[in-house]
């Protein structure tokens, strides 16, 4: 029994230490990012489709993701190191790439043309370059969080028709906003964006304007694509909002334009 047992431990260990050897060999050669890979990946097959990646904590330039299944989802949330990013992802309908702080570049080959969600929020270095090589393609986009962005200078968003919620909340860089395509959008917040100038929206059905603290707001340009959707927002009893407590320069052409349609301003 106990010639048994020794025998089970000598395998036991030379097991672990084959794996031990194979897991150094990998992340020397770059396959894998740390010793927890299995777990920090969390790679979750089902029926041989990639439905989702979640990624803890990759290296300074995650490698060019181009898989040959069908990934829906890619979760990066809380990649702090992570400074760059390539995604050539076909049917990617979500991304998670929230509080990446060292995110400042997403590569021009990057494509992503069935993109819905995309979440970005606390992506201080990410500059507006970047994030445009993400949108451009992703004209299916619906929610769209860049809240938190600092270094982000302009967003805009001119040929997403489906676009229902933007939050672009405390981006004190941000100058520019044009969604003047969006005739879903339904939620806009830039609130403590302290350098926005020119804002640029699709009013059809927008019921939810947030621009407070907006100091350096002079004008807000609204757009109506869909006069008869527009009609039935005003008639339909549902009330609109703009809040714009704290934009001491906004003109009244852009108050009285914005009671026109519907909005009570406060």
């Amino acid at each position: 029994m106990c010639c048994i047992y020794g025998v089970w431990c000598v395998v036991y260990v030379f097991l672990c230490v084959c794996v031990y050897v194979c897991v150094c060999v990998l992340y020397n050669m770059g396959v894998l990012y740390n010793m927890g890979v299995l777990y920090n990946m969390g790679v979750l097959y089902n029926m041989g489709v990639l439905y989702s990646i979640f990624t803890s904590n990759p290296p300074q330039h995650l490698p060019h993701i181009h898989p040959q299944n069908e990934t829906q989802e890619l979760n990066l949330t809380g990649c702090r190191s992570l400074a760059y990013l390539t995604l050539t992802c076909p049917s990617l309908t979500t991304l998670y790439a929230a509080q990446c702080a060292r995110l400042e570049s997403v590569q021009p080959e990057t494509t992503c043309p069935k993109l819905q969600h995309l979440n970005m929020f606390l992506c201080r270095a990410l500059h507006a370059q970047g994030l445009q090589t993400l949108l451009q393609p992703a004209t299916m986009l619906q929610t769209l969080n860049v809240g938190g962005c600092e270094s982000l200078t302009g967003l805009h968003a001119q040929t997403h028709p489906h676009l229902v919620e933007v939050d672009a909340h405390g981006c004190p860089m941000l100058t520019a906003v044009a969604l003047d395509m969006s005739a879903c959008l339904t939620t806009l917040t830039v609130r403590k964006c302290t350098r926005l100038q020119q804002l640029r929206v699709d009013c059809s059905v927008l019921r939810e304007l947030d621009v407070r603290n907006c100091g350096a707001l002079e004008h807000v340009q609204c757009f109506v694509m869909h006069e008869k959707q527009q009609e039935k927002e005003e008639g339909g009893g549902q009330r609109r909002r703009a809040r714009v407590e704290g934009c001491g320069r906004l003109n009244e052409g852009s108050r009285r334009t914005l009671q026109r349609l519907g909005f009570v301003c406060r």
